[in-house]
């Protein structure tokens, strides 16, 4: 008896096979006697017919032996998806829903802060204008001769462009801009050493690079 639903489709093509076999050797009697072959006798004939109506029933009953296997083998994967999919649906969800709400509260506070910063560095801009002290070309750093300083407290010019870079710094370990590993106001002198460390990584491996670095960053945060 077949174990296994591979050993059972084998076992009833073998079986269809033979009626196949049992059939053409019946066809090649009856030509042998329409041909004038008076070596075969009505005796050949009735018993390959018997030996195909055999055959037939043979593969019956290897088509059922399959169809057999096949439920058991179905049943058996059906029960393990079910236990499976119950301890997934009976999974506390009270973690995830507490982590989902401090991420909430988390980005509300720092968006908060980040357009409490942008009104800051509009009245910045604006107090900066009539004293001259912007560069010749007339560019957005306020005093021409702190640009360095500027571009590195200075944020991006969209609020949603900041929450970017939280989503894909948290997806993926690193934020980008124009499609390039970036650093900006919000990183830490450690976390602009990460995305050197990142930087220099082949193409295609920042994750990679990124994924302990970015693991190291959220235990040092949870653990305090």
């Amino acid at each position: 008896m077949p174990n296994t639903v591979i050993e059972a489709q084998e076992a009833t093509e073998s079986a269809e096979q033979a009626v196949v076999t049992a059939h053409e050797k019946i066809a090649t009697l009856e030509r042998k006697v329409i041909n004038g072959d008076g070596k075969v006798t009505a005796a050949q004939i009735t018993a390959a017919k018997e030996q195909a109506a055999f055959a037939e029933l043979q593969a019956s009953a290897a088509q059922n032996e399959e169809a057999r296997v096949r439920e058991a083998v179905y049943q058996a994967e059906l029960a393990e998806f079910m236990a499976e999919y119950e301890e997934f649906a009976s999974t506390d969800m009270e973690p995830l829903r507490e982590a989902y709400n401090l991420a909430v509260v988390g980005l509300a506070e720092f968006i908060s802060l980040v357009k409490e910063r942008k009104e800051y560095e509009r009245s910045i801009r604006l107090k900066a204008r009539p004293l001259n002290l912007g560069g010749p070309d007339r560019t957005n750093e306020p005093v021409w001769k702190d640009r360095e300083r500027w571009h590195s407290i200075v944020m991006p010019s969209e609020v949603a462009t900041v929450v970017d870079y939280v989503r894909h710094e948290a997806e993926n370990g690193y934020p980008v801009s124009a499609g390039r590993v970036t650093t900006h106001m919000f990183h830490t002198d450690a976390r602009r050493a990460d995305m050197a460390t990142i930087r220099s990584a082949p193409r295609g491996a920042y994750r990679e690079a990124a994924r302990p670095l970015l693991d190291a960053l959220v235990k040092a945060y949870t653990e305090e």
